[in-house]
């Protein structure tokens, strides 16, 4: 065994070919250097002699004459004169048509030039004449001998000529494109033939792979893959459970015929692809020329199609850039990172190739020539590249990915290539398991996320690992998979360093092994969390100190700023009600109710007495049932609710068509008997626009903020004792009124703000005319609101912000305040819901001491980029839950819905723990492919 030069690619060279120059007698595959021969043909004129005369010819150099029919077949052949010698040949044809005169070397040791004369005068001159030469014994009938290009190989037009035992006798010839694959069937036994392997195009000659396949000998193919057991042998692939091949136990494959498990049988990617089709034309027959693309028996790869869609009228083909491309190898080959050698190690033992080595090579079909050699297999212009034309006159949605390959990928390609649907936008989706893959063309992160669905990976791992949860933005699952690293260079997860962890019994100190640095880093650059790296101490919860190892905290640990972690989702109940504003929650002797303006202005309400603790998460099970919904008002725009009084009962305030703020009274009696006061208009209001805001310290004390038709904020307080007192300016503590654009209503809540230790306030949530949301407190001595300060860069709002402080279980003044509200988009089509919360920031100082600084930040969405609302309003009741509840004014589509989360915090008691994307995509690599096809499946997973 010898590795070869000429231009094959290492790998190929090393691991499959024998050196031309050894001896063969058995089914084998064999390194040639495709050099040029000569073709000239020439039209003959039947009963005239034709004569032709080397010369030019001297010192070793030995050419061989042949003259073929015009049906390619051998009429008359030359080499007499020996090395030096000038050789002549005379014929005198039968018929007329075109012959073709060969001229080429005897040996590899006798190449040369020469010209020719025809019949005494001189007709071309400077002819080369070489060809790679193998000699082969022991052909038996049935024996297939065939070229084929390889990488970095011939590039021309080549042929391939087999002579008989005797040196000279032309058996055959072949010819074909630089892709082609020239084969030819021994239909007796020789007992030696020549193959000449010859380039026919000026410079064009290099590599070429010579293959001699016992396949169609009986019982040399057992496995049914087209490959000889004889040629399995020698290439080192599988041809039946038993015994090893370079290393790799055959009993360790899934099928013998796929040797490396990747979903394309060994003979395909050896030989490549031949089919049979039909089209408008007819039958058509043609190959895919795998090994040129640098198909690897015992390797696996991946070859994707990647295809454009103009999603919206307008829009603006694109391809898939080099970089890109480039990038996207890089996760399946195991590059992103810089893993090191132990870990790739463990890697390739994960994967099983048979070469030992980590990675899935991949093959992208872009409709780009490649840049470089380098990218020869990586990508390329291959023929499969298509641009698809939106279906509608509006935008399209990413759903056409399911069916677009049917029709814009070629038939031929089916259980070989998967494909990509890719447009020009963000973002991806992808069905768990599916051969076609939707994504982002300008992000390879993306496809390379949307392609591991395809590999059934979900967001948490392996897809239904864990059942109907799909824990997003694990921390200790750092994977391309996990919406909390996708963009920020993690590769696929491997597994390492695991641990698992539970938002409802969480460890802070001595949380992790100090030694785990890959987790501790992703929670501390990733999470932002305080890290004690020397104990291995997290802050789950934020408030700036590590809890005793022997207590435990409650804290959505998943959730990575400014991502979108899906974790509220689960136990969701609907109200199926369309409006287009906030909805407004509260709750009244441990009942829960919810109030919403419909579309059509009925003011309705809905409620529940069910057990709010939802203890098994669950994606289509809600934990929570609603009253049929009845309606309070025939005439409202917006509405807001908050217990008050004691005994305790729901003041209910809702703007009416023509401005004024309407309240109204719910007490409960026995047996949960509603009772309703009559609804009264509140006195020396402005006239409102937009949503009201309630908020309340206790049971006595409320206030209601609004805007009025001028934008102008608006407050009035309430008491037990006094009811409603006077309208008041909302003026900041530099006097200046406070105005709302008209995209955005106020927010209002009661909280205790870490720089006001035990000191509660009422806090407003106000856009500026720009959108921009800041955040207020209410100077009650002074009447204005003053600025916090301490507040991240939270974005633009619309709408009403909804807010709520969360105690804890035993300090009401413990505990984190959250902020909800609707993203100020450019279209109300990308309006999501975003999240963000109170917490204590700590860092070290130079002399070791701990910092802690009270804010508010750590932006998220409540659940993912997908979600549009119209409306968003929290619930914090220690009576009904120990969770924080929210509910949306829901818009999927056409259809608008209120949506009530009862664990809007993330905190499920639900245990996660990280895995090993390798060992799913080991699996799933083969069965997309798989998918593709309607023929029964040629190899088994």
């Amino acid at each position: 065994m010898t590795t070869t030069s000429g231009g094959l690619l290492e790998s190929q060279a090393a691991l499959t070919l024998q050196d031309a120059a050894l001896p063969h007698s058995a089914g084998e595959a064999i390194a040639v250097n495709a050099t040029e021969v000569s073709e000239v043909p020439i039209a003959l004129t039947a009963g005239r002699r034709a004569t032709f005369r080397t010369f030019g010819v001297d010192g070793v150099e030995d050419p061989v004459l042949h003259l073929l029919s015009p049906s390619g077949s051998q009429v008359a052949i030359i080499n007499a004169q020996g090395a030096g010698g000038e050789e002549q040949l005379s014929y005198q044809p039968a018929v007329s048509g075109t012959f073709r005169v060969v001229l080429r070397a005897k040996t590899a040791l006798s190449t040369g030039r020469a010209g020719l004369t025809l019949n005494g005068e001189a007709w071309t001159d400077d002819l080369p004449f070489a060809g790679g030469l193998v000699k082969l014994h022991t052909i038996r009938a049935g024996e297939v001998l065939q070229t084929t290009p390889v990488p970095r190989g011939m590039s021309s037009v080549h042929s391939m000529y087999v002579i008989g035992g005797d040196g000279l006798n032309l058996l055959a010839r072949r010819t074909g494109g630089p892709a082609a694959a020239l084969n030819w069937t021994a239909d007796q036994d020789h007992q030696t033939v020549t193959v000449v392997a010859g380039a026919l195009t000026p410079g064009g000659g290099g590599a070429i792979r010579l293959t001699r396949n016992d396949a169609a000998i009986s019982g040399h193919d057992a496995d049914h893959d087209g490959l000889g057991t004889e040629l399995e042998r020698s290439i080192g692939t599988c041809a039946d459970y038993f015994g090893v091949r370079r290393g790799f136990r055959c009993s360790t494959a899934t099928d013998p015929a796929d040797t490396d498990g990747d979903g394309i049988d060994d003979g395909w990617e050896y030989l490549g692809k031949f089919h049979i089709s039909l089209g408008a034309g007819g039958f058509r027959t043609g190959r895919l020329p795998l090994p040129l693309w640098g198909a690897n028996v015992r390797h696996k790869d991946l070859f994707l199609e990647v295809d454009m869609i103009l999603r919206c009228p307008g829009d603006t083909e694109l391809r898939m850039t080099p970089d890109n491309a480039r990038l996207f190898a890089a996760y399946y080959q195991d590059e992103i990172g810089s893993p090191s050698i132990a870990r790739q190690d463990a890697h390739a033992a994960t994967l099983r190739n048979p070469d030992g080595k980590t990675g899935i090579n991949v093959h992208l079909d872009t409709g780009v020539a490649p840049a470089s050699e380098d990218d020869l297999t990586l990508y390329g212009d291959w023929g499969g590249y298509n641009v698809v034309d939106p279906e509608l006159e509006e935008c399209a949605d990413n759903t056409h990915y399911q069916t677009a390959w049917r029709e814009h990928m070629d038939p031929a390609r089916r259980g070989v290539f998967r494909h990509v649907l890719a447009h020009n936008g963000n973002g991806g989706q992808t069905a768990i398991g599916s051969f076609a893959i939707s994504g982002a063309i300008s992000n390879a992160a993306v496809l390379v996320h949307e392609s591991g669905h395809a590999m059934y990976l979900g967001h948490s791992g392996p897809d239904r690992v864990t059942g109907d949860v799909d824990v997003n933005c694990k921390p200790n699952y750092p994977s391309v998979m996990n919406y909390a690293f996708q963009n920020l260079g993690a590769g696929f997860a491997d597994g390492s360093g695991n641990v698992t962890l539970n938002n409802a019994s969480l460890q802070e100190s001595g949380a992790v092994d100090p030694d785990n640095t890959l987790l501790l880093d992703g929670l501390e650059d990733t999470f932002d969390y305080w890290v004690d790296r020397a104990s291995g101490s997290v802050d789950w919860n934020r408030d700036g100190f590590m809890s005793p190892a022997t207590e435990r905290v409650q804290a959505y640990a998943n959730s990575r700023p400014g991502a979108a972690c899906e974790y509220t989702r689960y136990n969701r109940s609907d109200l199926d009600e369309a409006s287009d504003v906030s909805p407004a929650m509260s709750s009244l002797n441990g009942r829960v109710y919810t109030f919403y303006v419909r579309t059509d202005g009925r003011l309705r309400f809905a409620h529940t007495d069910s057990d709010w603790s939802c203890e098994v998460p669950d994606a289509d099970a809600a934990c929570v049932t609603w009253s049929t919904p009845e309606t309070l008002s025939q005439e409202a725009t917006s509405v807001d609710v908050e217990r008050v009084g004691t005994p305790g009962r729901l003041l209910v305030v809702y703007v009416d068509p023509g401005g004024r703020l309407v309240e109204t009274r719910l007490t409960l009696g026995a047996g949960g008997l509603q009772t309703w006061s009559p609804t009264t208009v509140l006195p020396d209001s402005s006239r409102a626009s937009g949503e009201p805001s309630l908020a309340r310290q206790g049971p006595c004390k409320a206030y209601l903020a609004y805007k009025t038709i001028t934008g102008q904020l608006r407050h009035r307080q309430w008491t037990c004792v006094n009811g409603w007192g006077p309208e008041t300016p909302a003026l900041s503590d530099r006097e200046q009124p406070i105005v709302l654009p008209d995209f955005a209503s106020p927010g209002i809540g009661y909280a205790y703000l870490g720089f006001r230790p035990n000191r509660g306030s009422f806090v407003g949530a106000f856009a500026e005319t720009d959108g921009t949301l800041r955040l207020w407190r209410l100077n009650e001595i002074t009447g204005q609101w003053v600025l916090i300060e301490r507040v991240d860069d939270v974005g633009r709002a619309e709408g009403r912000p909804a807010l709520a402080w969360v105690s804890s279980a035993t300090k009401t003044s413990d505990g984190r305040l959250y902020v909800a509200w609707l993203t100020h988009p450019a279209s109300p089509e990308d309006r999501t819901v975003r999240i963000a919360m109170s917490h204590t920031s700590v860092r070290q100082l130079p002399n070791g001491h701990l910092a802690r600084q009270f804010r508010i930040g750590l932006r998220t969405y409540l659940d993912n980029n997908s979600l549009r609302a119209a409306g968003i309003s929290l619930l914090f009741d220690r009576e009904s839950s120990s969770h924080l509840i929210s509910a949306e004014s829901r818009e999927t589509g056409d259809e608008s819905y209120i949506s009530i989360r009862p664990k809007a915090d993330g905190i499920n008691d639900f245990a996660y723990t990280g895995y090993n994307d390798w060992e799913t995509i080991r699996t799933g690599l083969c069965l997309g492919v798989l998918k593709s096809t309607a023929l029964p499946y040629r190899v088994r997973c």
